[in-house]
């Protein structure tokens, strides 16, 4: 079973690193690529572009800049879901750039947990974690009411990097 994973930098690069780690640290052995597409980040990426090469992840140019008005990940999502190299994938992962996945076999575990009816009849799913199994910081890339808080999440983000460098 493949799984292509996507992620989208938007001066985030020190949350992707994380993102990048913890998701091939918690979840080692799966059939799993990942392609992180940066939208002209400004920030140091060089921890983000050394995870990336160490986990094998493809970094690309989405096409937009970061001054793109509006949230171009959709875009970007839409793009690689229809890029024929997909065409094989049995499961995409979308991933944002500000989650961390906080315990081992994280991907398992969501792949196992409860669909709903509706979803199985039509061979589709929908996948309901009843734990937590990723930290998501939320709208770090894009400032909104909660951007009082990004000194916080910082500090969490920072603290998880440490633990995942170290694996």
């Amino acid at each position: 079973m493949s799984i292509a994973a996507v992620l989208v930098n938007h001066n985030t690069s020190a949350f992707a690193e994380l993102a990048i780690r913890s998701l091939f640290v918690q979840n080692p052995g799966l059939d799993l690529t990942l392609t992180v597409y940066d939208n002209g980040s400004t920030d140091d990426r060089s921890g983000m572009l050394t995870a990336a090469k160490t986990y094998g992840a493809q970094v690309t140019q989405s096409g937009f800049p970061t001054s793109t008005p509006g949230n171009s990940h959709g875009e970007v999502l839409r793009r690689f879901v229809l890029n024929p190299a997909n065409d094989q994938t049995d499961h995409f992962l979308f991933l944002d750039a500000d989650i961390c996945f906080t315990h081992p076999g994280t991907i398992a575990a969501l792949m196992a947990e409860l669909m709903t009816k509706v979803m199985r009849t039509h061979g589709l799913r929908h996948l309901i974690a009843d734990n937590t199994l990723i930290m998501h910081a939320f709208a770090v890339s894009y400032p909104d009411e909660s951007s009082a808080l990004i000194p916080q999440k910082e500090h969490r983000r920072d603290a998880w990097l440490t633990i995942m460098r170290q694996r």
